[in-house]
């Protein structure tokens, strides 16, 4: 048997590209065949595995630090906060630059890292060195340490208005109801709530009944401090068990704050009712959050880095509706902005193009 080539064209010339490549297909057409269907069959195995996010799961080679630290003056804040964490982390390898803001207060520095660093160890080594200089750091300084995703950003957000309750109200109900149940949802990284006023106690002393009995005032707010802890007192062994003994002071109650001892003068203890009046707060906001012209308090839910937005929006709105039915009648539960939408019109979009 004798394979004849193909024929061509006239002149020596080169038969041009289309035809080439239908000489191609023609000659390998089982072969193409096979290879788009085990791209087809690889697209439907992962059409149900990868994420679904607005955004892509990018892990930027950022770190930032949050550091809050009461009312400090900017030049306090720079000298006792940044600058310190500024150079712990500095020696940190894969480190490129390192950005700060200081305000009163607050102080944010974002750490660079080179784009082949493993920024999860990085991260991790970040965290150990603020650990190491903590213990010289002011005492009510508070951290916050996260690297950088689009996971940062909130996917679902609601509010939470009554014509009845103080933002007080609304804020327990935020942070001891409504939050611990979305926790529980897969794929909730996050909760956060935004306004409102956490409630508490001031305690307004007077000066004059301080300078009646000679009681400093830093003494007034040391025995509070020393009194509202819990410790260990020990163990009991009995009938073949042991038990673990705590002795509280934690404070619940305005009574409970009036009662406690400052001093002793003359054999007769000097209480706190005694110097000064306690009445039922709220803790200090410098912030304003309104909704639908009332005061709210708002709730954003995250979601995990390789969370399913639509999966993860569809459980926050049926846990949602169940809440509403258990809230009093004048709370109003609003959404103001859910991720998934976008991400289903999107979908809907490519459907309708490929359709």
């Amino acid at each position: 048997m004798t394979l004849k080539s193909p024929p061509r064209p006239p002149g020596g010339m080169e038969a041009p590209a289309s035809t080439r490549l239908a000489q191609f297909v023609d000659s390998h057409g089982r072969a193409l065949v096979l290879v788009f269907l085990s791209f087809a069959l690889a697209g439907l195995a992962f059409l149900f595995r990868i994420p679904i996010a607005i955004f892509p799961q990018t892990d930027f080679p950022r770190v930032i630090i949050l550091v809050h630290n009461g009312i400090a003056p900017v030049d306090v804040q720079m000298l006792t906060v940044t600058r310190p964490v500024e150079e712990a982390v500095r020696i940190v390898p894969g480190i490129t630059n390192i950005r700060s803001v200081t305000s009163r207060g607050m102080s944010e520095i974002s750490v660079y890292f080179r784009w082949d660093v493993d920024i999860l160890h990085a991260l991790h080594l970040v965290q150990g060195r603020i650990a190491q200089i903590l213990p010289n750091l002011p005492p009510e300084a508070r951290f916050y340490v996260n690297r950088m995703t689009f996971s940062v950003f909130p996917m679902v957000g609601f509010s939470m208005t009554s014509p009845t309750r103080s933002t007080a109200e609304l804020w327990e109900k935020a942070y001891y109801e409504i939050a611990p149940r979305l926790y529980r949802l897969p794929g909730v990284a996050e909760t956060r709530i935004v306004g409102g006023r956490p409630p508490e106690y001031h305690v307004l002393v007077d000066p004059q009944k301080l300078n009646a009995y000679g009681i400093p005032l830093t003494r007034v707010a040391e025995a509070i401090r020393k009194t509202n802890l819990i410790g260990p007192a020990g163990m009991i062994q009995e009938n073949y068990k042991l038990y673990l003994t705590t002795v509280t002071g934690l404070l619940r109650h305005r009574e409970q704050i009036e009662n406690i001892v400052v001093s002793v003068n003359g054999g007769t203890p000097v209480l706190v009712k005694n110097l000064a009046t306690v009445v039922a707060g709220e803790k200090p906001v410098y912030n304003i959050v309104t909704a639908d012209g009332l005061p709210a308090v708002l709730v954003n839910v995250l979601q995990q880095p390789d969370g399913n937005a639509v999966a993860i929006a569809d459980a926050v709105n049926r846990e949602l509706q169940q809440i509403r039915k258990e809230l009093p009648p004048d709370v109003k539960l609003a959404i103001f902005y859910d991720q998934s939408v976008l991400v289903r019109d999107s979908i809907g979009s490519v459907v309708l193009m490929a359709g």
